[in-house]
């Protein structure tokens, strides 16, 4: 009888609690779930979309509420998914966050040689869950950090567990403390023991994802002028707390990016930021003593790395935000609600103001508009970059040109947003392999077109770079349209060639040559679509005389920059030949020169080469050229992201390249690497190099095979051609004056 009664009472709770989810959800979900999301939640784990058919749950919600919370499914991420390898990642790691009471139970012990000169000090507080201090041990000892050392702050009195834990965890450092000391005391004490070069506080309870602190060592090590680095915080449901902090003017806080998906363009790129948060904080140890620590005369340990901050900047020390550092805290995004609304107390506050009120002076006023400035320094020059695709240097097509400028752009102080005019489906790690990181790269074009992106930042950028005349003609009907009295940025309109000129060389190949009057009208087409621009950039001496010839009056020269690296290799340690081009299609100027090679000149002196020679085809979408299936002798590399140790193996480099425009970067890439090249007369001018002094040329079959030949088996006019375009490549291509020339160009357009 009373079994029976408890089960009924158990089926009546379990009804009025279904009940309540079903009220609870579906009455008031829009006010109460924001990070919620029912339809996504059952997509994306079909297991639990399986249970609620099946009536074990009402609906997600309940399910999330019961289990997958405490479990760490993500609850909401109706986002783009550009990278969903981050949070395979994250559920990585929390699949990790192992509690290892077997490990307390047994009378294991775990070793960790400390290094006599460690890189890196990290600081551990024993006052948080010890489960969570061994994890911290393990992902630590999974970064395979060159030499660190690790401190655990121990509480006098804290109980025999901690002790048990010290005890059997061999080599680790201990820094005893009081037991009422706070963490920043605690956090000084130990950083005096510490022997690193580098601290890194950590806040209990969190957890990174792999490679964290590695990426965040880079990150400090690679310039004198960073003082501090900080990562993404994002919770363990997947939705970011932030990336960054930044003061307004009247001291309160702005937690940059909260609330929003963490794979956002805008959260990817490396930046300057004002504050470290508390979860994790990578220093230099000289600064930090230099300093005095954290300060003690705050009630929030938020406040006194806030003061921390504000004096590495007095000291021109940059706090760096780094996106690769990705910290998951063990809150979910409603747990981070409650934490984000915890302001400085207005004593804390006061303090810092008037402690730093010069510093404050030069931070921007709380303004709807300024929330996009806010994350840059104010004196950062902003310029947008248009072109079609995200350049990688294994693209061709002018794209690894476009990937000098941006590197340059950034070399020389800018920030720089890059707009690819199409659509992408690469993931981050893809997108940034070659791009350098502190460019922001907007990969979500397709939930932002153009249109909507440029009303919200038009006015937000001093310059903007536009590539290609489709992008230009783009941006010219947008201008169009804007706002008049809305501030407009400087326009540069970078023509990486003339594209005119490849539509008439072709024709001119194929038979179908056009008038003096239809070839001028062509140019003269492609030239005014300049126009509304402040200045052209032209790719050669020929190019831009074109375009002065047309109107344009301000016009500037910025060819390429080649690494100037002359290979050891000598003459008998090299013996194949060498094409590098993208192959885009039947029409393409690569795509004929390659096939008339193969057709034309190959076969007239293959049989001449060394038994082990063979033709090497390198480019994006080499295996299409049918023609390479014709001859033994020929390798099909396809896109390769390292030519260096092609180049070094290849005796000579053929450009037969019959129509095109712009000049050959291929040919200078070469001639860098010590490969001697065998051109056409048209690839000759676009350099401006001498046959006989720096390059071979021909135009005609026979002639060129010739010319192949000898170049192959004569060691003096091998190394005369050789060294003759490496003293040209230096000369004219090396980094130093590409980044010169390009200085030279956006100070003019900027007037500076």
């Amino acid at each position: 009888m009373n079994s029976t009664h408890s089960d009924d009472r158990n089926v009546t709770l379990k009804r009025r609690l279904i009940n309540v989810f079903k009220h609870f959800y579906y009455s008031r979900k829009k006010r109460f779930f924001r990070f919620f999301n029912e339809n996504f939640y059952l997509k994306r784990y079909p297991d639990v979309h399986a249970a609620v058919e099946k009536g074990r749950f009402s609906c997600g919600l309940e399910h999330y509420i019961r289990r997958g919370q405490g479990d760490g499914l993500l609850a909401n991420f109706p986002y783009e998914t550009l990278s969903s390898s981050f949070y395979q990642e994250i559920s990585q790691v929390q699949d990790e966050w192992v509690f290892l009471k077997d490990f307390l139970a047994s009378d294991h012990q775990m070793k960790i040689l400390p290094a006599q000169h460690p890189q890196l000090s990290i600081i551990l507080d024993v006052q948080a869950n010890l489960e969570w201090i061994l994890n911290i041990i393990l992902l630590v000892m999974k970064e395979n950090l060159p030499s660190f050392e690790m401190i655990l702050i121990d509480r006098v009195g804290q109980g025999a567990r901690s002790k048990d834990l010290l005890e059997r965890i061999q080599a680790l450092r201990i820094c005893q403390v009081n037991r009422k000391e706070n963490f920043v005391t605690a956090c000084d004490r130990a950083s005096g023991l510490a022997k690193g070069e580098y601290l890194l506080f950590l806040e209990p309870e969190i957890l990174f994802a792999p490679k964290s602190i590695t990426s965040a060592l880079e990150c400090i090590t690679s310039s004198h002028d960073v003082g501090a680095v900080g990562g993404k915080v994002v919770s363990r449901n997947g939705v970011l707390e932030e990336a960054g902090q930044f003061f307004w003017k009247n001291g309160s806080l702005v937690r940059y990016g909260s609330f929003n998906s963490p794979l956002k363009p805008m959260y990817m790129f490396k930046r300057e930021m004002d504050c470290c948060s508390s979860p994790f904080l990578l220093t230099k140890r000289d600064l930090f003593l230099h300093l005095g620590g954290l300060a003690k005369g705050f009630k929030t340990l938020q406040a006194s790395l806030a003061d921390y901050s504000i004096q590495l900047s007095k000291l021109r020390k940059k706090i760096i935000y780094n996106p690769d550092t990705v910290i998951i805290s063990r809150r979910t995004s409603e747990g981070f609600l409650k934490r984000f609304f915890l302001k400085f107390s207005t004593r804390d506050r006061g303090v810092l103001c008037r402690r730093h009120q010069d510093w404050f002076e030069t931070r921007y006023e709380y303004k709807e508009e300024n929330k996009l400035l806010v994350r840059l320094p104010r004196s950062q020059i902003k310029i947008l970059y248009l072109d079609d695709f995200v350049p990688h240097l294994f693209f061709g097509a002018g794209f690894p040109r476009t990937n000098q400028i941006l590197s340059g752009m950034v070399h020389l102080g800018y920030f720089v947003t890059f707009y690819p005019m199409n659509s992408t489906d690469e993931n981050w790690s893809s997108i940034y392999k070659d791009i350098p990181r502190e460019v922001e790269v907007m990969a979500d074009n397709q939930t932002m077109g153009f249109d909507q992106f440029w009303n919200e930042r038009g006015s937000y950028y001093d310059l903007v770079f536009v590539s290609r005349p489709h992008s230009m003609k783009i941006l010219k009907s947008i201008l169009l349209k804007s706002a008049h009295g809305v501030k407009k940025p400087k326009i540069v309109y970078d023509a990486e060639a003339l594209f005119c000129l490849r539509e008439i060389g072709r024709k001119r190949v194929m038979g179908e040559g056009l008038s003096p009057e239809e070839m001028t009208g062509q140019i003269r087409e492609e030239v005014q679509m300049t126009d509304g621009s402040d200045c052209v950039v032209s790719v050669s001496e020929n190019e831009s005389k074109l375009f002065l010839e047309h109107g344009v009056k301000k016009v500037h020269i910025l060819s390429h920059s080649a690494p100037v690296i002359f290979s050891k290799n000598s003459f008998e340690m090299r013996s194949d030949i060498l094409f590098v081009g993208r192959l885009d299609g039947l029409l393409s100027p690569n795509f004929d020169a390659l096939s008339w090679f193969l057709d034309k000149i190959f076969p007239l002196f293959s049989s001449c080469l060394n038994e082990d020679a063979f033709f090497r085809v390198v480019g994006l979408n080499a295996d299409s050229h049918k023609g390479l299936e014709k001859n033994n002798k020929i390798r099909v590399m396809g896109a390769v992201a390292d030519l260096k140790s092609i180049y070094e193996g290849a005796r000579i480099f053929v450009a037969p390249t019959r129509f095109g425009a712009g000049i050959s970067l291929k040919a200078i890439e070469a001639a860098a690497f010590g490969v001697p090249v065998i051109a056409t007369s048209l690839v000759a001018n676009q350099l401006g190099w001498e046959n006989g002094a720096e390059i071979l040329i021909a135009d005609d079959p026979k002639i060129f095979a010739e010319q192949c030949l000898k170049l192959y088996q004569d060691k003096a006019l091998w190394k005369q051609i050789q060294q003759g375009a490496f003293e040209r490549v230096k000369r004219e291509y090396s980094e130093n004056v590409f980044l010169s020339h390009l200085k030279e160009i956006l100070d003019a357009a900027l007037e500076r």
